[in-house]
């Protein structure tokens, strides 16, 4: 495996880190998404859980937590706050009514162009100086990256990761 460090195993440019750029592109992306999304409420702690339940109807809040890798807390609380926009709802499970499975309403479907067309935009951006083959090795490249971290993360915590 090609590592970029030197002899002692410390980075071989010290003014390069990882972490660094790819927590700069973080919060960028979170502020352009933030930006784009331009919808009552709607912002990037709470748009993915509009498009996981878009994707699975009836997921349950245990589920999304898992799905979104947020811990239950985090979740509850963006459920609750779509749920008070009417974004979405929860409907009590009929064999356990401790379980309330996620459905979005009318005006939470009505989101699902305006996030597509923003996450399209943040790729646009991103993506302005590169040309296709460069985008695709970029994904390619920070695939392995995601991969990599996966791994540790999950000999790390004891499970697995996925994205």
């Amino acid at each position: 495996m090609a590592t970029n460090f030197g002899e002692n195993g410390s980075p071989a440019s010290p003014r390069r880190s990882l972490g660094k750029q790819i927590s700069y592109i973080a919060r960028a992306i979170r502020w352009i998404l933030d930006r784009e999304l331009d919808q009552p409420g709607l912002s990037t702690a709470t748009y993915m859980f509009v498009r996981v339940v878009s994707r699975t109807p009836g997921i349950t809040q245990n589920e999304l937590s898992d799905e979104t890798q947020l811990d239950k807390a985090t979740t509850a609380k963006g459920v609750a706050k779509l749920e008070s926009l009417g974004y979405l709802t929860r409907v009590a499970d009929r064999a356990d009514g401790r379980v309330r499975h996620l459905y979005l309403t009318d005006s939470g479907e009505r989101l699902i162009p305006s996030i597509h067309t923003a996450l399209r935009r943040v790729t646009e951006i991103c993506a302005a100086d590169l040309t296709e083959a460069e985008l695709d090795q970029l994904f390619g490249l920070l695939d392995r990256v995601e991969g990599a971290v996966s791994a540790y993360l999950s000999d790390a915590k004891g499970t697995h990761l996925e994205s």
